[in-house]
């Protein structure tokens, strides 16, 4: 074998390992919880949510919006630039109060699909969202047995929360 043959085959391998290292996509996901400054009518919840399931549709984001007697709990997911940007305006927001951001971290691979943004909302009167939001929220709790990321880690144990009160 030339020398230069092997120092070419090197770098391929160099770029195979490199490749097997590196995301496979620049999406992200992150979760938050916050307090609701004021509880919102439901026309006012719809009016936010159509707003915003707008702006994710535009940005790419999709997710989910969970709420339990005034707290609420966002799981979003993304490109990585476009989801900073979300975060930013939700962060501005003065409809809530208290906003930690529990988790961001890179994914292979969206869990929300086509969803800009499911709500469901279990606040002690009756729950809130459509049967089909439901559905995809439960079949959210089915973790990913290989090493799910910690933001649904969270999500589950917020469902979870809410339906054990």
């Amino acid at each position: 074998m030339r020398p230069e043959e092997s120092s070419a085959t090197r770098v391929l391998s160099l770029i195979e390992v490199l490749g097997r290292l590196m995301p496979k996509s620049d999406l992200e996901s992150l979760v938050y919880v916050s307090s609701a400054a004021r509880l919102l009518s439901l026309d006012e919840m719809e009016y936010l949510l159509q707003r915003a399931r707008e702006r994710n549709k535009e940005y790419g984001i999709t997710g989910v919006k969970l709420q339990i007697d005034g707290n609420y709990l966002q799981y979003l997911e993304g490109p990585k630039d476009n989801l900073e940007i979300i975060y930013r305006i939700i962060q501005q927001d003065e409809q809530h109060s208290g906003l930690i951001l529990i988790a961001r971290d890179a994914i292979e691979s969206r869990q929300f699909g086509d969803w800009p943004l499911a709500y469901y909302a279990m606040d002690g009167r009756d729950d809130v969202g459509s049967p089909d939001e439901r559905k995809l929220i439960e079949k959210m709790q089915e973790l990913p047995g290989d090493n799910p990321n910690a933001a649904l880690i969270v999500l589950k144990s917020f469902w979870d929360r809410g339906h054990s009160q």
